[in-house]
């Protein structure tokens, strides 16, 4: 007989054999145990409880589970790349408030198997253990500028430090066929020029966010416009708001294109933009309220 055992990355699992003669006298074995581990190329995740995964080289991880006890950082010249890997946050321990950083050069790609939205079974899944409220259990999601972030075919849920920063995106980034829950507002920024943001399920939730899309030019990292901004084919649904886009002052180009919004809140607002945008175009958007 061959059992196999599915267990998370950090568990520890442990068995023992019993066995009965005809005359149902039952021994066992001795007592075993192993501590699950994974098997990434490059830099593997910690093992130790609250201790940081740090890449500093070209990680490659695929088709695993992994339980993440500390922060995650991805350094200048550092590469990770998951494929259909499911990882958790444990933000419980009292030293986790940074969450996932990508340092300026450091690059992040997040996808499913086969690179397809044909299969979902193959899903990466990057979510929080216990979800943000107001005061605690805040986990960040920031990609510094000059960094590379592609996120496909996946699926995150739980990030926030606030009510508008869920994950909070400097650099220009491909976003596409993805979904997003319970989690703080999506933020791009300056300098997230050429950024593409398609196809991807945003549901809102009054307790994460004010909105679904911010774009802020308003932040630290903030000196010129946003430019060359495409959000299309989204679907944005719950109580709370749909896009602000107040913050920014487009001098090269917004395109807003087939986006759905269905928003249930009582005082659900759209879509906002401010009058001086220029270059800006918006058709075949609908808001449902």
């Amino acid at each position: 007989n061959v059992t196999f055992i599915n267990a998370l990355q950090n568990f520890n699992v442990t068995w023992r054999f019993w066995a009965n003669d005809t005359s149902n006298n039952w021994n066992s074995t001795d007592l075993q145990s192993f501590i699950v581990s994974v098997n990434c190329t490059g830099t593997p995740p910690p093992l130790i409880y609250g201790q940081n995964w740090t890449i500093n080289d070209t990680t490659v991880c695929i088709s695993r589970n992994i339980m993440l006890n500390g922060n995650l950082t991805i350094q200048p010249y550092g590469n990770l790349t998951l494929k259909n890997v499911t990882l958790f946050f444990n933000n419980s321990i009292s030293n986790f408030w940074s969450g996932l950083k990508v340092a300026g050069f450091g690059n992040l790609t997040i996808d499913d198997l086969d690179d397809t939205t044909a299969t979902m079974n193959d899903a990466s899944n990057i979510s929080v253990m216990n979800l943000k409220s107001a005061t605690n259990n805040r986990t960040s999601f920031n990609i510094y500028p000059n960094a590379k972030f592609i996120m496909k075919n996946s699926r995150m849920s739980g990030f926030g430090t606030s009510s508008t920063n869920g994950i909070l995106i400097g650099t220009p980034s491909i976003i596409s066929n993805n979904s997003f829950e319970k989690m703080s507002a999506i933020r791009f920024i300056v300098p997230a020029n050429q950024s593409n943001f398609t196809s991807n399920y945003i549901l809102t939730e009054t307790a994460y966010a004010t909105y679904g899309i911010l774009l802020d030019q308003n932040a630290t990292w903030a000196n010129n416009p946003l430019q060359n901004i495409t959000i299309s084919y989204n679907n944005i649904t719950g109580p709370n708001n749909g896009m602000d886009l107040r913050g920014v002052r487009f001098t090269d180009g917004l395109l807003v294109r087939n986006n759905k919004l269905l928003l249930t809140g009582s005082n659900s607002i759209g879509i906002l933009v401010v009058p001086q945008t220029t270059n800006a175009f918006f058709y075949n958007n609908s808001v449902i309220l």
